[in-house]
């Protein structure tokens, strides 16, 4: 008769049981579908343009839950006064019906007010119905802490019409000893403004054409600043766009832009494609640890006709505007791009768990730290940017 504690790889001993487990088979990344979470009510602006929501913030960083720990993508084609929220789980396990039972945890979080779980706020609190200015969508585990090699991506439609500013952070899965999900962030048909916090992921926004410096202003307004005179000493009306008494500026209306920042000095690539007429203020920064690493340049790439740009002893920083509507506009004013990346280097990464440079027991690396401004250089959606 075989001693059933042998089955078990274990040695008995007049004093000692002791048993070897049998082996866990290492952890390997896991990544479900896209799928839809939720439609809701998007209420943006009235019947008279004036913006209602002034800020949409998407995705988070760690702690014990509520991180997204992925990609961000946000598109502007869609229907009117909705908004479309779609998750792509993932999470790395021994096993892939280990992995599933965990991503089956994760689920979105869509509230207004203190970060924490469901079952601890408010039913008034929950933003799935209708959209609020204090509304925020997160990613959260249920019941539990979550595991640092599990999150969701996010994909946002939201209609083209929107003209608040995105809050967007998210952070990159990286935790685990060879494999590196860089978090990329990607916009398309930006109406509004934008503000990207990630860590070494890569960063694309697209402009709409239909942008202005000022994007929360009424439209009516804005054709008046883009067309105001003012009397010179005659009393003839003299042009002067963007001058500080028209009624954006003169209704406290901010000036638009986009900020793309790396987190922890990290190196982020970042493209900013931004219609070549927009009167744009530039300021492009690789930071640059001793600044000796001169490979990452920072490029603007716009007509060069009305491009103004201060003279610099460094490619890896470019300041100045484009499009100056002239005094007594604001200098140093206008739809404003600053881009920053923390350093220069190289950057290990994982297009995804099917990488086959992965599988083949290799990491892809490419240096990044690179940013560019340009005028129709962005040719492919997001869903092919960040697939």
């Amino acid at each position: 008769m075989v001693d059933s504690r042998a089955k078990l790889g274990c040695l008995g001993l007049p004093w000692l049981v002791a048993c070897t487990p049998p082996p866990v088979a290492p952890e390997q990344p896991f990544r479900d579908a896209w799928s839809t979470e939720a439609e809701i009510e998007f209420l943006h602006a009235d019947a008279d343009g004036l913006v209602l929501i002034s800020t949409l913030s998407i995705g988070g960083v760690g702690g014990e839950n509520f991180a997204n720990r992925g990609d961000v993508i946000v598109n502007f084609d869609g229907p009117a006064d909705t908004m479309i929220v779609e998750l792509r789980r993932f999470a790395q396990a021994s096993t892939e019906h280990s992995a599933f039972d965990q991503m089956a945890e994760l689920g979105l979080w869509a509230y207004e007010g203190a970060v924490v779980q469901p079952e601890d706020k408010s039913n008034d609190d929950s933003c799935l119905d209708s959209w609020s200015a204090a509304c925020e969508l997160r990613v959260f585990q249920r019941r539990y802490t979550q595991r640092e090699v599990m999150g969701a991506d996010i994909r946002v439609t939201l209609p083209a019409g929107f003209r608040g500013e995105l809050d967007i952070v998210t952070e990159d899965d990286d935790a685990g000893p060879d494999y590196f999900n860089r978090a990329d962030v990607c916009v398309d048909g930006l109406t509004g403004s934008a503000t990207i916090n990630l860590n070494s992921g890569q960063a694309w926004v697209r402009v709409s054409d239909d942008i202005n410096p000022t994007p929360t202003c009424p439209p009516q307004d804005v054709a008046a600043c883009e067309t105001w005179t003012t009397p010179d000493a005659d009393g003839q009306p003299v042009s002067t766009p963007w001058a500080p008494g028209c009624p954006c500026l003169a209704g406290s209306h901010l000036y638009g832009g986009v900020v793309v920042d790396s987190t922890n000095f990290d190196y982020t690539d970042a493209t900013v494609d931004v219609p070549g007429t927009l009167w744009t203020a530039l300021d492009l920064e690789n930071r640059l640890s001793g600044r000796l690493d001169r490979e990452c340049e920072a490029i603007v790439d716009l007509p060069a006709d009305r491009l103004m740009l201060d003279t610099r002893d460094s490619d890896a920083a470019v300041r100045g505007d484009n499009n100056f509507p002239g005094v007594p506009a604001t200098g140093g004013a206008g739809y404003r791009v600053n881009l920053e990346s923390g350093d220069c280097g190289p950057v290990a990464f994982s297009t995804g768990p099917q990488d086959p440079r992965r599988i083949d027991g290799e990491q892809a690396s490419e240096r990044r730290g690179f940013l560019e401004v340009c005028d129709g250089c962005i040719e492919q959606s997001c869903n092919a940017l960040v697939p």
